[in-house]
């Protein structure tokens, strides 16, 4: 199937009701930032066999790789507008299944753009070497709200959405081509995007700096500390873990520091003032969105992390490195 021919099919019907898109018919789209707001742009490439496999299920895929950039547009509070899709198929699937392939993908593009109300804007596609998926998302904040990695103050908790390690345990297991739990597949596969929480927080003056989870926690809640210019203690007996997930680490015996550092887990790190803890978690319990504190923002520049056991330990590795 020719290009055009493709995106007649299974992309322009991902723009009906986004005016700005032009239907896919001119060489750009166009955004409208409204009175007031100010557009929050993010972009994340995903590849087969690093975020996704290429056995997995084509409509999984394209979700995920619409919701990894979600997810950085709640860690800044943003509500979604619009995105733009590059798309590189394999040159071996470019004829015969990737016809079914791409209406499964775009299936699963238009599932998640009515569960959080975002429309495709453009893009491009073309043939290549290895599967790769380039995502584009584009959000709206009220002007000069923003809530960067910088924030962080001394005396600040640090807290977690979610559990951490579901998607480090399907990559370990994968690799070594073990069977995956299918609750572990469900996380690592549709990773939910904390959309709305640093959003209410915000309102309520009870946030300070957040960032998205996906180079893993103990390297993440790092750039929080570097941008912010503090240090920090991390105690990994507090990170929350699913039950599969610990299911992985005892019959692995693998320390929670290799969890806290395999990545891919897409949640949300962010700090708030003591005062407000309480707050928090009010705020958390009517989204529905599990946080667990698991740290604190100190002045000394010190990053200290604390293993299960309570004990001071140096990581060879914070995180996945790209």
């Amino acid at each position: 199937m020719k290009e055009f021919s493709l995106i007649d099919k299974y992309f322009r019907p991902l723009t009906r009701d986004f005016t700005g898109a032009l239907e896919l018919r001119d060489d750009a789209g166009y955004l409208t930032v409204p009175a007031g707001q100010e557009l929050v742009v993010t972009k994340d490439l995903l590849l087969e066999d690093v975020h996704f496999f290429g056995d997995d299920d084509p409509g999984l895929i394209a979700q995920k790789s619409l919701r990894v950039n979600l997810s950085d547009l709640a860690a800044k509070g943003a509500r979604p507008l619009a995105y733009s899709l590059g798309l590189v198929l394999p040159l071996n699937r470019w004829e015969g299944v990737n016809d079914s392939w791409l209406a499964q993908f775009a299936k699963g593009l238009e599932k998640d753009q009515k569960q959080f109300g975002i429309s495709l804007l453009g893009g491009d596609t073309t043939s290549g070497d290895q599967l790769t998926i380039s995502i584009a998302a584009y959000g709206l904040i009220p002007n000069g709200r923003r809530i960067l990695r910088g924030g962080a103050k001394p005396g600040d908790i640090v807290f977690t959405t979610g559990t951490i390690g579901d998607a480090g345990a399907v990559l370990y297991l994968k690799r070594k081509k073990m069977n995956v739990p299918p609750e572990l597949m469900q996380r690592y596969l549709l990773p939910q995007p904390r959309l709305g929480l640093i959003e209410k927080l915000r309102e309520a003056g009870a946030v300070n700096a957040a960032i998205d989870v996906s180079d893993g926690l103990m390297a993440d809640l790092r750039h929080i500390l570097d941008a912010s210019g503090t240090g920090g203690k991390l105690y990994l007996k507090q990170m929350p873990v699913s039950p599969q997930a610990q299911d992985f680490i005892n019959h692995f015996n693998v320390p929670l520091e290799s969890l806290a550092g395999m990545g891919d887990d897409y949640e949300i790190v962010f700090t708030s003032p003591v005062s407000v803890q309480k707050q928090v978690q009010e705020i958390a319990n009517s989204l529905n969105i599990p946080v667990q504190a698991i740290g604190e923002i100190t002045v000394e520049k010190e990053y200290r992390i604390f293993n299960g056991q309570g004990q001071k330990i140096q990581p060879i590795k914070l995180g996945y490195e790209h």
